[in-house]
């Protein structure tokens, strides 16, 4: 009986801004295929909208091209083929660039697959004529409704656009928006073959995707358990999984490297980012992980089995955001004895000087941090704390007024509550609110587009 082809991917990055050093580590450390690396968050497209605005070159993650520049004789020597969602707002542009850049570096040879298509911006007129309205996912709102300037607005695309570029030869393949999981994803269905209507196995591999996106957070970094007991965060091993045709999973990481890889680090990975368990919801399929087991292996070896699926929706996952109103915090720390006491005192303060000078608000919260800041009413408080970090946020209608509220939040250190000072140098300045917008569009509306660029084109 023939042996089952494994292929072992390693999730190399979970946010634009992770550690930079870990494709190294990663390409260093062992046998690898594949290494993904996810750039993309929802606020991330708003920031590189705003880059392009200014500069129509931009509107991918920049130092990307840097990275993999440094990268290139290891992928090259190990025969690793690398996948990134670093393509942004426009992906074709870093495609050109790394062609360019590898052709620079004496990898003439190497082919660059693009995945693209998913920025609706210049689609939105279009498609109100076609009579699609991007209502807002959870309150129906129609897209009319808007109330400030639209950023950016994206489809979630699936693996098989990935898959295509495999398939056609690409080494390296960058994206656009699509799924997190699907960067993963699409080696397996380049390599196993696996057919759109095979559920169960693009299931499988979506859930293993799911586990390998976030990087380090798969193999002890941020693990809320025992974090005690992970071992060298310093030298932190990202996560690999080991999977076969037949949609099984192994997570792993280099022997010698840090982390910490057990049942109990990849379910909190696993619930993140997770409404329905029996519903997650991603282009190509629909995955069920209400019957999911792992199973210890030893030696930062988990199995992972149980994941099931069913056929995906009509429709893919829309992510916009338009332009709010102002928005600026201001803050103080107040030093012991009494030191929340203070900070509630001077929060009143403040909104009575705001009164007393006509500043207008549209809306503000007031948070004590080291107090209940983050939990809220379920924090455990300190009855009396060494020191606490007063913050107060406003929302405004222009950036006049709320220069005035932090020109006034300062005046506070020596005409307001005692033992009160700045945590910054200078005063912070105002921003322009991202309002997230979540959306659906019908797959008939929009198409993933893909091309391969290198080689011997």
């Amino acid at each position: 009986m023939a042996e089952m082809k494994t292929i072992r991917v390693g999730g190399g990055l979970g946010y634009w801004g992770d550690r930079n050093d870990a494709l190294l580590d990663l390409l260093r450390g062992g046998p690898l295929d594949y290494v993904i690396m996810d750039y993309l968050a929802e606020i991330t497209m708003s920031i590189l909208q705003k880059q392009r605005s200014k500069d129509p070159s931009l509107g991918y993650a920049h130092d990307f091209v840097p990275l993999v520049k440094s990268a290139l004789p290891l992928l090259r020597q190990n025969r690793v083929r690398l996948i990134a969602a670093a393509g942004g707002l426009h992906p074709l542009g870093l495609a050109d660039a790394l062609v360019a850049m590898t052709r620079a570096a004496g990898f003439p040879e190497m082919k660059v697959g693009v995945v693209y298509g998913d920025d609706l911006m210049p689609q939105l007129e279009s498609l109100a004529r076609m009579g699609i309205d991007l209502r807002h996912f959870d309150t129906g709102a129609s897209q009319k409704e808007i109330p400030g300037q639209i950023l950016s607005a994206n489809a979630y695309f699936g693996a098989f656009p990935i898959a295509e570029a495999l398939d056609r030869g690409a080494d390296i393949v960058v994206t656009g928006r699509v799924n997190d999981a699907a960067l993963a994803l699409g080696p397996m269905i380049h390599e196993f073959g696996w057919e759109p209507a095979q559920h169960d196995l693009l299931a499988k591999g979506t859930m293993a995707g799911h586990l390998l996106e976030c990087g380090g957070q798969a193999s002890g970094g941020n693990f809320n358990g025992n974090w005690q007991s992970v071992p060298d965060l310093a030298h932190l091993g990202f996560p690999i999984g080991e999977v076969g045709e037949d949609g099984s999973l192994i997570v792993t990481i280099h022997p010698g490297q840090g982390g910490l890889v057990t049942p109990a680090v990849l379910k909190e990975q696993l619930l993140y980012e997770i409404g329905d368990p029996a519903a997650y919801i991603v282009a190509d399929v629909i995955s069920d992980i209400t019957q999911v087991e792992m199973e210890d292996l030893g030696n930062n070896r988990v199995r992972v089995q149980g994941v099931r699926g069913h056929p995906p929706t009509s429709s893919y996952k829309v992510s916009m955001s338009y332009e709010g109103r102002y928005q600026i915090s201001v803050g103080l720390v107040f030093t012991w004895p009494d030191c929340v006491a203070k900070a509630r005192a001077s929060a009143d303060l403040v909104l009575k000087r705001l009164e007393k000078l006509g500043i207008r608000y549209q809306d503000h919260l007031v948070s004590i941090l080291g107090y209940d800041g983050v939990h809220g009413d379920m924090s455990h408080r300190v009855a009396d704390p060494d020191e606490v970090y007063l913050r107060m946020a406003f929302l405004v209608e222009d950036a006049q007024t709320a220069d005035k509220i932090s020109r006034e939040m300062i005046t506070h250190v020596l005409c307001g509550i005692p033992t009160s000072c700045g945590l910054e140098v200078g005063r912070p300045a105002p921003h322009k609110q991202i309002v997230y917008w979540p959306s659906l569009i019908p797959k008939t509306a929009v198409r993933p587009c893909v091309a391969v660029k290198g080689g011997s084109e």
